[in-house]
């Protein structure tokens, strides 16, 4: 469940970056538009200055995820080492036969 909650989390933060930075760096071009379009689809509507400026709003997307991904891999490492090591075996080493019996 925390995969499916931090993939999800990544994929906000690459949309909000992209919408922020898309009013500057292709001014011309709906960032809604483009957000419901999808990346294989942008080379065959867009050409031009229009395009690059899109190709780097979507690599400002890009690295948010990543460093998003980044973050939460480095505090689950932290958090990893932070717990205390225990035994899941019972308490007593008494065999079930034994306790029923």
């Amino acid at each position: 469940m925390g995969g499916a909650v931090f993939v999800s989390a990544a994929q906000s933060v690459f949309v909000n970056r992209l919408l922020q930075t898309l009013p500057s760096s292709a001014p011309d071009v709906d960032p809604a538009y483009v957000a419901i379009l999808g990346a294989t689809e942008l080379r065959s509507v867009f050409s031009g200055p229009q395009l690059a400026g899109i190709v780097d709003a979507y690599m400002v997307g890009v690295r948010g995820a990543f460093a998003f991904g980044i973050a939460v891999a480095g505090s689950a490492f932290v958090a990893s080492w932070l717990m205390p090591i225990r035994s899941i075996k019972g308490g007593s080493s008494k065999s079930v036969a034994t306790v029923t019996a």
